[in-house]
């Protein structure tokens, strides 16, 4: 963590004034006891610090993701939901600033909700801003887990054009097609057979 703040700030031009090797040895110690607390169960205090971690670092993805994570793995979604709408309030330029939300719906099975998230960041997708491909791969798996195959190709097929040759994409595309081709168990042939 210091490594990687000394980095930035020699790339930015110069030398670390005192205050950033400051400002970076507090962040590195915040970063190690919540490790340590989060080792140990202690959860609520984990909870605390990273609220705090948010306030001093509001365009820090990670910090946002992982504050929310430990509040859905507790049950408080509104309160996860909460702090990625700020995020996404503080940062519109992320083209992945939608991620954390629609991750949150799928884990909860709200797969309409996945969709209704990500497909304005797949539909307003540009090549200097492209979402992540895991913003088209769970985007693609909400419409085939609603029973919306074509629609899931459809998403599949932007992503190789975001991302050429991305293997995954290729895959789920091969997968559902073949889905589509095959009836599934229990149904019955058409008529005339």
């Amino acid at each position: 963590m210091i490594a990687a703040a000394l980095a930035l700030v020699l790339v930015a031009g110069g030398a670390p004034s005192r205050g950033d090797l400051i400002w970076a040895y507090a962040d590195a110690r915040v970063s190690r006891q919540l490790d340590e607390w989060f080792k140990g169960g202690d959860f609520p205090r984990c909870v605390s610090l990273l609220a705090t971690q948010w306030a001093y670092s509001p365009h820090d993805y990670d910090v946002v993701t992982n504050l929310g994570w430990l509040h859905e793995s507790m049950r408080e979604d509104d309160t996860a939901l909460a702090f990625y709408a700020e995020y996404q309030k503080l940062n519109p330029d992320d083209p992945d600033n939608v991620l954390p939300v629609a991750t949150l719906y799928n884990s909860r099975r709200k797969f309409d909700k996945v969709i209704e998230v990500l497909a304005p960041a797949v539909a307003n997708a540009k090549a200097s801003r492209k979402p992540h491909p895991n913003v088209y791969r769970l985007l693609g798996k909400s419409y085939e887990r609603l029973n919306q195959p074509e629609e899931a190709i459809r998403i599949w097929r932007l992503q190789l054009v975001a991302y050429p040759g991305d293997l995954p994409a290729e895959a789920n595309i091969r997968r559902v097609e073949a889905k589509m081709k095959s009836p599934s168990p229990g149904t019955p042939p058409p008529a005339g057979r």
